[in-house]
């Protein structure tokens, strides 16, 4: 079935598949409910609704905004692709959902198919709720090297300004549905039209700078990677190309800020970017590896120093 056929398709009718190839191997509707639930964040009404209609399975998928960021977490093979390497955000969001009523079909527990998080020794910050976990463990301090990675951190880290980081975990799956996967080449070209939609869009913070921004710091990226290749050589110059290997024992010890960070806050500032005042530089430097901020007592304190 081509592309196109499975996102006009009817949801109603892809679920049908679901429930019968689950109910065929002794499982149960209910637990196909479940699983739909957790990875999409609709109610059980809002997913009967759905049923009763004649929605699509493009719009079912588009209109989920709080689709559950722990799917990264789902990896193996649906009809011969890998999902996580599946780039089409809409077909991932399917594949991921084949994934699961596969592995319900095949007898597993619904608690390792929602994807319960090990225990592990983390960061204070980290230590409550399961979206803080994945990041923490998957992608917090871990050398990124990735332009369009890059792009995307700095915008959210831009966007958590004034507000919690676990406020913006929750959004996130949706922000990269809004802005293509935060491609600066595709936001670069965004109309004020669109922005002004996405406002109006409560998957997301509707900070009308903060919306604004993304577009503007696209704009910067792209002049950037004019001067020096990439923005991957211009961002990790700040370091030497080498992350900073800090040895703190207590989240007190970690600063908010650094005259590493007081540096590139300037430099971005004068590139035209906004929303990278020293804090959120320095958050952002955290993210994506520039600094090693695991306390030494962290099980990802060794971990993310094998990459750099």
């Amino acid at each position: 079935m081509t592309e196109s056929k499975i996102y006009k398709m009817a949801f109603s009718k892809l679920y049908s598949l679901y429930v019968a190839k689950a109910e065929k191997k002794s499982r149960t509707q209910a637990q196909v409910d479940e699983i739909i639930k957790w990875l999409t964040g609709y109610s059980q009404t809002e997913l009967e609704n759905f049923l009763n209609s004649d929605a699509s399975v493009e719009r079912f998928f588009n209109e989920s905004i709080h689709f559950n960021p722990l799917s990264q977490l789902i990896t193996g093979t649906v009809c011969g692709v890998k999902v996580e390497d599946i780039e089409d955000p809409l077909m991932q969001k399917i594949r991921y959902l084949d994934k699961l009523v596969d592995e319900l079909a095949k007898g597993k527990d619904l608690s390792d198919i929602l994807r319960k998080s090990d225990t592990v020794n983390r960061c204070p910050w980290a230590r409550e709720g399961e979206l803080n976990h994945v990041y923490h463990d998957t992608e917090w301090g871990l050398p990124e090297h990735n332009d369009q990675k890059l792009f995307e951190m700095l915008c959210l880290e831009g966007a958590q300004a004034g507000l919690s980081w676990i406020t913006v975990l929750k959004k996130r799956a949706h922000y990269l549905t809004l802005f293509d996967n935060f491609d600066p080449h595709i936001v670069a070209h965004y109309t004020d039209d669109y922005l002004d939609q996405c406002l109006k869009d409560s998957g997301i913070i509707r900070h009308r700078g903060k919306v604004y921004s993304i577009r503007s710091n696209a704009l910067a990226f792209h002049e950037i990677v004019k001067e020096w290749g990439s923005f991957d050589a211009f961002i990790w110059s700040f370091v030497e190309g080498n992350p900073i290997i800090n040895h703190f024992e207590t989240q007190d010890e970690v600063p908010v800020s650094t005259a590493i960070s007081d540096a590139m806050s300037k430099a971005l500032k004068k590139k035209g970017f906004k929303f990278c005042g020293t804090t959120i530089c320095y958050a952002y430097m955290q993210a994506i590896g520039m600094v090693n901020d695991h306390l030494v007592s962290c099980d990802r304190y060794l971990e993310v120093q094998t990459q750099k």
